[in-house]
């Protein structure tokens, strides 16, 4: 489930003038067009969709190269942060599933 809202958010964002079903999952996003800033509103768009916070030590291209890459990424972000890499946190709802964590 988090893969198809990744690639949305990056095709978004990333506003490239290829067409979305041009970009598949491995294609290199500096081979697509992509600039340093459309990069930094991916990270960002990111980080406030799934409330998590990319570590500096994982800000590197290579973690933002392709959807995969990003893709990856994110779900170790998740992981790290909630221990479950297919965790899926709604906007809005962050505090609700920390609440119920604290509770666990």
């Amino acid at each position: 489930m988090n893969k198809v809202e990744i690639r949305n958010i990056v095709i978004r964002e990333a506003q490239l003038s290829m067409d979305a079903q041009e970009i598949s999952d491995t294609l290199s996003l500096d081979d697509a067009g992509i600039t340093s800033l459309a990069r930094m509103n991916i990270i960002l768009a990111l980080e406030d969709h799934f409330q998590i916070t990319f570590p500096d030590e994982m800000m590197t291209r290579n973690n933002f190269a392709s959807i995969d890459a990003v893709s990856k990424t994110v779900d170790e972000v998740l992981f790290k942060t909630y221990g479950n890499v297919g965790a899926y946190i709604p906007q809005g709802e962050h505090n609700h599933i920390t609440q119920l964590a604290v509770r666990a």
